[in-house]
């Protein structure tokens, strides 16, 4: 969706503002639309709304391809390819952002209180810290790396395939310590 998407409309505009007041404290300085589909919604949001700021938050694409499996009967191949293509739409995309800061997920658990410097300059609001974040990443990362001869070849098959497309991105499937910095 981009700004030439036939849905953009005043009468479009207030809808959503609609939608999403319900779940929105207007009282304070702040206001988050967080769903993940919105990567490939940026140019659209953007002129439904010329002031936004967006943070986008990228994760690795093994946690985030065994988290969506919950949701889907899609193999884990098939949800590789969609990290992937939605990543390259939103990389296309985001040179015609005006108001953007990436941050990885890794960084944000690694890296908080820097992370959240860039954040709240960003932003121009001080945030809320907390000192400590949970990896959710970790359980992810075991269930990938598994032992077992089954596991390793399809493993091994799926670096194969994949790992050169998602070091574009900033992640390596031989070696997931590795993340993007922006």
């Amino acid at each position: 969706m981009t700004e030439n998407h036939s849905l953009m409309t005043p009468p479009n505009k207030q809808k959503l503002l609609l939608e999403w007041n319900k779940y929105w404290d207007l009282s304070k300085p702040v206001l988050i639309e967080k769903s993940p589909p919105n990567i490939i919604r940026t140019r659209f949001l953007q002129a439904m709304f010329p002031n936004a700021r967006f943070i986008v938050l990228t994760r690795h694409p093994v946690p985030v391809s065994y988290a969506t499996m919950k949701w889907t009967n899609s193999s884990l191949s098939q949800l590789f390819r969609h990290w992937i293509t939605v990543h390259a739409l939103f990389e296309q995309d985001k040179s015609s952002l005006e108001n953007i800061c990436m941050i990885s997920y890794e960084q944000l658990i690694h890296h908080s209180s820097d992370t959240f410097a860039r954040l709240e300059q960003f932003l121009n609001v001080p945030l809320r810290r907390t000192n400590t974040f949970s990896d959710y990443n970790k359980g992810y990362f075991d269930k990938w790396t598994t032992p077992g001869i089954m596991n390793y070849i399809r493993r091994q098959k799926m670096i194969a395939q994949f790992e050169t497309q998602f070091s574009h991105f900033g992640y390596s499937l031989r070696d997931t310590t590795i993340y993007p910095v922006f």
